[in-house]
């Protein structure tokens, strides 16, 4: 070969830049190689603790499927349930809307390797209030949250009256006329309420309210409680006898006599009395009977069950954990309370905070409240409740803690809630009753 020949072949970069140049190459390959890996596999750099972490994944499922999502402002064109992997680590803020619902917002943190849940919620339809106009001067709402039927206590020429009314099919049906007062009360676990008026008391079922049992009593009982029992679901007292009330024979059936006029609970047949601060139980067997005494004088035996009872005093609730060596008694804010059927939760508040007692007998501070409540209820199987304050009407999320106003128009006197189709009754400073969907 001529050397004009091996001069047109001779290479242009010196063999020294070329070897550096293929070391450069082979060094970056193995450098940014495992960082592509890692970056796909969901690793990301911290700048703030120059840590390498993990990211992590949020999982949104809510209704209605049809919800716009945002994140950070930037909507999410994907249908719900949707889930948003590879997430860096740190505070989002999530916001989901619908024509004609109440936006929901919160910011939401995604830690590493762990997956951020946004579920359990049901954006809140915008109130139209409509005015049932058949049913006028309501003075009370008695619900059950599993039932459409609630019951009403309202004016009707001049006499007190009783009348179911199903949100549904709008049916109404007399159930009593007194010129007195009736006392009604519901059932905690059950969808029976019991309207007491002069020497009858009757027990009517929110599922067949046209067909109520009345029993014929001495005078109006002094304790009465409910029972978790379909066919027998009450007791009363009379004088110094506790009767139980039975569907199947329409009879009062005598179950327990009492020394003297103290507060009492029956539970798996056995008699529980509170004397003072003492609170003991009636057993033949020596072994089983149990003895507490609490600081204050105990108003009321609220629940018993086999690991804990529930009392009040005039000021505060008190969780006795029973079978314990230590006699455990543990002291909650507050004497109002609310039984959750859906999750068998026990709420109890005062008129500025909530607490929980589940079935285990655990307690959990739920909320503080600056303004003062008046009632709460639960809204849907998630636990989450409607809550009454002197604001108006307030729907909370137990699990994100968001509290949202519902702007009604009106100064909500009562209010009833049917869970399986978001039916919200209410009745205003003026008597007056309207519902909407929520």
């Amino acid at each position: 070969m001529s050397d004009s020949h091996k001069k047109l072949i001779r290479p242009m970069i010196p063999r020294v830049i070329r070897r550096a140049i293929m070391i450069s190459l082979i060094s970056s390959f193995f450098i940014i190689a495992p960082l592509l890996i890692a970056y796909t596999a969901g690793f990301r750099f911290d700048p703030k603790t120059y840590h390498i972490l993990q990211t992590g994944v949020l999982s949104i499922d809510i209704r209605p499927r049809s919800a716009q999502v945002f994140v950070n402002d930037i909507a999410i064109n994907k249908g719900i349930p949707l889930r948003l992997a590879n997430r860096a680590p740190g505070l989002y803020h999530i916001r989901i809307q619908q024509e004609n619902y109440i936006s929901w917002e919160q910011d939401i943190h995604i830690e590493s390797n762990k997956t951020a849940y946004i579920k359990n919620i049901t954006l809140l339809k915008n109130p139209q209030l409509q005015e049932i106009k058949n049913i006028i001067d309501v003075e009370h709402i008695y619900s059950y949250p599993t039932s459409p039927t609630i019951f009403l206590l309202h004016k009707e020429n001049n006499l007190y009256t009783i009348s179911s009314y199903n949100t549904k099919t709008e049916k109404i049906i007399p159930i009593l006329r007194s010129d007195t007062i009736p006392t009604v009360d519901i059932s905690a676990t059950q969808p029976y309420v019991m309207i007491i008026d002069k020497q009858t008391i009757q027990i009517v079922s929110f599922d067949n309210p046209g067909n109520p049992t009345a029993f014929d009593i001495d005078n109006a009982p002094t304790q009465w409680q409910w029972i978790d029992d379909k066919f027998q679901p009450l007791y009363i007292q009379q004088k110094n006898t506790i009767y139980q009330l039975s569907f199947v024979s329409a009879d009062m059936i005598a179950k327990k006599t009492l020394k003297k006029n103290i507060p009492w609970y029956i539970y798996n047949n056995t008699l529980w009395t509170i004397d003072g601060t003492i609170l003991s139980n009636e057993n033949t067997n020596i072994d089983n009977i149990e003895t507490y005494i609490l600081d204050n004088p105990i108003t009321k035996i609220v629940d018993i069950q086999n690991n804990y009872i529930l009392v009040q005093d005039t000021q505060h609730s008190h969780l006795i954990a029973r079978n314990i060596e230590t006699n455990s008694i543990a002291t909650i804010e507050g004497t109002n309370n609310y039984y959750n059927p859906f999750n068998e939760t026990w709420y109890i508040y005062s008129a500025w905070e909530i607490s929980t007692i589940d079935r285990q007998g655990s307690i959990q501070f739920l909320t503080r409240s600056s303004d003062e409540i008046f009632s709460l209820t639960t809204i849907d199987e998630y636990n989450n409740l409607a809550i009454h304050n002197s604001k108006g009407l307030h729907l909370f999320n137990t699990t994100f803690y968001i509290w949202q106003y519902i702007d009604l128009q009106h100064t909500i006197k009562k209010y009833s809630i049917f869970s399986p189709d978001r039916i919200l009754t209410i009745s205003d400073d003026k008597n007056n009753l309207y519902y909407t969907q929520y």
